[in-house]
């Protein structure tokens, strides 16, 4: 696939930086792990803070909505 970045460098699907995208193919495998584990971590980061927006927005609209995942 074909990166799409966000407003700080990050790729919006895979989560790498602009760097470790340009290295991706130089690097061995155990640095591909740590890079991977960093992406793992910046999307829980990601997806934590969009959780938390939605649940304030649902808060303050005062709507219910029967679709949430977490319920």
């Amino acid at each position: 696939g074909v990166c799409q970045v966000n407003n700080r460098g990050y790729c919006k699907g895979c989560f790498r930086s602009r760097e470790e995208r340009t290295y991706w193919h130089k690097v061995d495998n155990s640095v591909k792990q740590q890079i991977v584990k960093a992406c793992a971590a910046r999307q829980k980061r990601v997806l934590a803070k969009k959780r938390l927006a939605a649940q304030q927005a649902q808060q303050n609209s005062g709507q219910v909505s029967f679709f949430d995942e977490d319920e």
